[in-house]
Order: structure tokens, then sequence, then C-alpha cells
């Protein structure tokens, strides 16, 4: 099974907003954030299930160094998985 991760404009805006607060603390606390976002991104890849349920029918993962977590739903199509952050209420 192929999984494709998109995340939303949101989630995307969400992630640069963190980067920029970990740069205000330390260029090495934002490069720290910055790997450990591309490392769940590809566990969420490799085991898609790895997140636990959560509301609505969505996942979540929780980052294990810092305070951030992804939220995502599957959405099937006829060539692959898709994992992507969905809306927070």
């Amino acid at each position: 099974m192929k999984v494709r991760v998109a995340l939303t404009e949101a989630a995307q805006e969400e992630r640069r907003e963190a980067v920029r607060f970990y740069r205000g603390a330390s260029l090495e606390a934002a490069r720290s954030f910055q790997r450990e976002f591309k490392h769940e991104i590809a566990l969420l890849k490799e085991r898609p299930w790895i997140g636990t349920p959560y509301e609505a029918g969505t996942r979540r993962k929780v980052f294990p160094y810092f305070p951030y977590s992804l939220i995502y739903t599957f959405q099937d199509d006829s060539d692959h998985r898709s994992c992507g952050e969905a809306p927070q209420p």
C-alpha cells in the first residue's frame, strides 16, 4: 500500500509558525523541530495506523520531543491512501 501525506494549508502555516517560534529560542531548536517533523511524517508513511484514535474519525500522532502533534485522516483513491492533517474543530 502506498501512502501519500498531504498537509492542509492550515497545517503548513502551523508548521511555519512553530519553526519561527523555535527559531526565536535558537537555530538548533528550529532545526531539531524540522527534523522531528520530517521523521514523524516518514513514520506515518511507513505505519499509517501508528496514531491513536482522536476526534470525529481522525487519528493523532503526538511528537515525542516537542509539544506538537499531527491530526490526520485517511482518504482512499484508486492508486494509494492519502494521510493528511484533518482540520481541527
